[in-house]
């Protein structure tokens, strides 16, 4: 037994013990590849961070590390220098960079079917429609960042100028909620996955999802076109690792020993009450199969036009065909 293979008869026994899939017949040989999320090491990632920790990529015969950028814009920057072979990152952001024509770059696979921003404001104040929102005061993620960028398609929808909702850089954590409720804000924006925890947390608090009013596709899977037309084979390779820890999670009733294996693989993955882990994978997973289960990572071509149609009608981007920008070719 050469030592590479003692390494996986290792990890396949831990598999067993924690009474996941060990992966038999993973691939003899690998390629290393780096993938980087533009969020934080945190639950809501689970579909990118078990197909590593759960040796998915290692059975389509790569070696992968997952990083943490931190941001959309990072994650994209270090796909176009070529230092990561693949982004999960929000295709609002793809498609704002595709539109500056500097990058040539193509979403292989559509994770989320629908943003997971949403505003939260207190009960007793809602900001939960397009009227509320006018001349109030929102918390935002960052400046000059795709918070600002809803906030200003919202005010247009609404018919009134971006302008008049006045913007403060807040926590993207649950605590965002205290400067609601000290009434130094009117709202915030944070991800559905933050809003559910300030639910399970006992917030006092009103959630209104952007999806409701907003067409705009949620985290995807990117690589350069240059990657996916000279290495089809790994993309492919990449896309069916993302596919099975998707799809291994979606057969779980119970995700605790999944979770512990994640953490045991990243050390920046702080597991938070069983309870609220399991709310968050489960709201995660809603959104992969919002088209369906068969519709598992493809993309709706409807939806994306639609983006593309908004943000060019709003001046936030030239003339772009959402075509170009997106391909299940890499999912069969």
């Amino acid at each position: 037994m050469t030592p590479r293979q003692g390494i996986w008869r290792r990890r396949a026994l831990l598999a067993l013990a924690a009474g996941l899939p060990s992966w038999q017949g993973l691939a003899a040989t690998t390629e290393k590849v780096v993938v980087a999320t533009s969020s934080a090491m945190q639950v809501s990632s689970i579909d990118v961070l078990n197909a590593a920790a759960g040796d998915h990529f290692a059975a389509h015969g790569l070696e992968a590390e997952v990083v943490s950028t931190g941001a959309a814009s990072v994650a994209l920057q270090l796909l176009v220098a070529g230092q990561v072979q693949m982004a999960r990152t929000p295709g609002l952001e793809l498609l704002r960079v595709m539109a500056t024509g500097k990058a040539r770059l193509l979403s292989v696979g559509c994770i989320g079917q629908d943003i997971d921003a949403t505003i939260v404001s207190a009960r007793d104040r809602p900001v939960s429609d397009l009227a509320s929102l006018r001349g109030r005061r929102v918390g935002v993620r960052a400046i000059r960042s795709n918070d600002e960028l809803l906030l200003d398609l919202l005010a247009r929808a609404g018919g009134f100028a971006p302008a008049e909702i006045e913007r403060q850089v807040v926590s993207a954590q649950p605590a965002a909620f205290t400067v609601v409720a000290e009434r130094r804000l009117d709202a915030v924006v944070v991800s559905e996955e933050v809003a559910l925890m300030m639910k399970l947390a006992g917030m006092d608090m009103l959630s209104w999802p952007m999806r409701l009013t907003l067409r705009l596709p949620g985290q995807c899977c990117v690589v350069t076109e240059q990657l996916a037309r000279g290495r089809p084979a790994l993309v492919r390779a990449m896309m069916g690792a993302m596919r099975d820890s998707m799809t291994e999670i979606l057969a779980l009733s119970d995700h605790a020993a999944l979770f512990r294996r994640a953490a045991a693989r990243f050390d920046g993955l702080r597991l938070r009450a069983a309870t609220i882990d399991e709310a968050v994978v489960r709201l995660s997973a809603g959104g992969w199969t919002m088209r369906g289960r068969d519709r598992l990572l493809h993309h709706d071509a409807a939806d994306w036009q639609e983006s593309v149609r908004m943000l060019v009608a709003n001046g936030f981007a030239p003339a772009l065909d959402a075509a170009v920008a997106t391909t299940d070719a890499f999912l069969d």
